[in-house]
């Protein structure tokens, strides 16, 4: 009955005026429909520590767990002309980064934001996912914040990016192995030659509640390691594909698939 229900609601689909919405679907450079800030978590694993001159009192080791989130606007458009290159930046105090480490908050300055997402599509012979903000706030003990990043590269696999088009969900992180760094960088505020650096692996990436133009909330939540289900008919595979794709559209048929 379920299935009977979802054809007819497809035959309905297949006779109003929205073919160029659904041939959109298979347009890569297409603009996604949901635009609004997008809210990432993520938690990573320290793999390094360079505090030479022991600035941080040794309050994060290696192998100690950061946390973190940044947030950012899907509708942001592309300022880099390069068509493999895509370059979002936010200026607004409600985007930025947040990583916890050590009791210290690592965080975007609100009042003065500086904030990047750059996507690299097959650009000399690399995919990447960068995230950065240049301008954040003083840790508690006056330490200076220089840099908050996350860098993910794939040069094996060059179909892990298909375009400059800013993400609308967590990075995948089985597809990128080769690199995948969050570092946080700073130095003390009267004497700038004594520096601190720390990199973390992350180890999970996942999409919060969205939030669109209208303020409304969004479901579609991604984690980053899960794999998702396989249907096994074609139109289930397509719709699949078509609610990543545009998932706040046809709410009732979502439902009856079940996505």
């Amino acid at each position: 009955m379920r299935y009977k229900i979802i054809g007819l609601f497809v035959c309905m689909l297949m006779i109003v005026p929205a073919l160029p919405v659904v041939s959109a679907v298979n347009d890569q450079n297409a603009t996604p429909t949901f635009s609004g800030t997008i809210n990432i978590k993520i938690v990573a694993k320290v793999f390094e520590v360079d505090d030479p001159y022991n600035l941080l009192g040794g309050a994060i080791q290696v192998n100690d767990t950061l946390t973190g989130k940044y947030n950012y606007d899907s509708g942001t458009p592309d300022e880099n002309l390069n068509p493999d290159v895509g370059t979002y930046r936010y200026t607004s105090s409600s985007f930025g980064i947040e990583v916890n480490a050590g009791g210290f908050d690592f965080k975007t300055n609100p009042s003065d934001v500086d904030f990047v997402i750059q996507i690299f599509n097959n650009y000399y012979s690399q995919d990447g996912y960068i995230v950065i903000s240049i301008n954040n706030l003083q840790l508690s003990n006056g330490l200076l914040v220089d840099e908050i990043s996350w860098s993910l590269v794939n040069t094996n696999d060059l179909t892990v990016i298909t375009n400059d088009a800013l993400p609308t969900t967590a990075p995948d992180l089985v597809d990128w192995t080769e690199i995948n760094t969050l570092r946080l960088m700073g130095k003390h505020p009267s004497e700038p030659f004594k520096i601190y650096s720390l990199k973390a692996h992350v180890t999970k990436a996942t999409k919060e509640k969205a939030t669109d133009i209208h303020g409304a909330g969004s479901d579609w939540n991604a984690p980053s390691m899960t794999i998702p289900c396989s249907y096994p008919l074609p139109f289930m595979q397509f719709w699949n594909k078509f609610f990543q794709r545009f998932p706040n559209l046809f709410p009732i048929l979502r439902h009856l698939i079940g996505y």
